[in-house]
């Protein structure tokens, strides 16, 4: 009787063992992620900066990826004498990685953010009238993931972001009473290129999905959990 006991639990624990998610204790993909660009006018290099800080949130928000802070990057950087401006190629992103221990480096840029306005005005009598109008705003963002092994591209990635909101009000004499504001386009938009990119670097790298299983009124059912840093009332 001992001697089956001591089967029949150690096939349990064998069972236990197989039962725990895939994702426990698998080794995080470690990520350096490099200061950003900017490649288009109207973007300063400190809301290139903004940007990177908000990939750089949106990537360690997973449990299956872990991101080394740029300080410590830009301090590899000056051991091996990087460029002032801490723009780099491919090969020295390869090898700062390398020296922090990391297995990618991400290099992003912002190649586009842009806005425009439209709307018109429809007269009721004398000076009085209904004014209408929208705006929109999109943001475009390209990554490069390099790994620190090879100093090759692993991915090449670029997504736009888009933004909008509708005004109407009413005028008088040419003045408009608006009801709403435009604040805040630009920002929105690039959160939405930086969710995008997050999501697909997070399925290829941590292998990381998200999909819709079902929509029922209000409420939606996906197949992503906790465990892959899913919050409730996130994006």
């Amino acid at each position: 009787m001992r001697v089956r006991k001591s089967v029949v639990l150690a096939s349990l624990f064998a069972l236990a063992l197989f039962a725990l998610p895939s994702w426990a204790g698998e080794e995080k993909v470690r990520i350096g992620v490099f200061q950003f660009e900017s490649k288009t006018s109207g973007v300063t290099q400190q809301q290139a900066n903004a940007v990177m800080d908000l990939m750089t949130r949106a990537l360690a928000s997973s449990k299956s990826i872990s991101v080394i802070e740029r300080a410590q990057l830009d301090k590899v950087g000056k051991e091996i004498r990087l460029g002032q401006s801490g723009l780099v190629d491919a090969s020295t992103a390869a090898e700062v990685g390398r020296i922090a221990g990391v297995q990618y480096i991400l290099l992003g840029a912002v190649t586009e953010l842009n806005k425009k306005a439209s709307g018109g005005a429809i007269p009721l009598f004398g000076n009085i009238g209904i004014a209408t109008g929208s705006e929109e705003a999109q943001a475009t963002i390209d990554v490069r993931l390099v790994d620190t092994s090879t100093a090759e591209v692993k991915l090449a990635l670029s997504e736009t972001g888009y933004s909008s909101n509708e005004t109407s009000g009413l005028y008088l004499g040419g003045a408009v009473l608006a009801e709403g504001t435009f604040d805040g386009l630009e920002s929105r938009a690039i959160s939405d290129s930086v969710t995008r990119l997050a999501a697909r670097i997070r399925g290829t790298l941590a292998g990381e999905s998200s999909h819709v299983l079902s929509v029922a009124d209000k409420e939606a059912t996906i197949d992503i959990g906790s465990s892959m840093g899913a919050k409730e009332g996130s994006l």
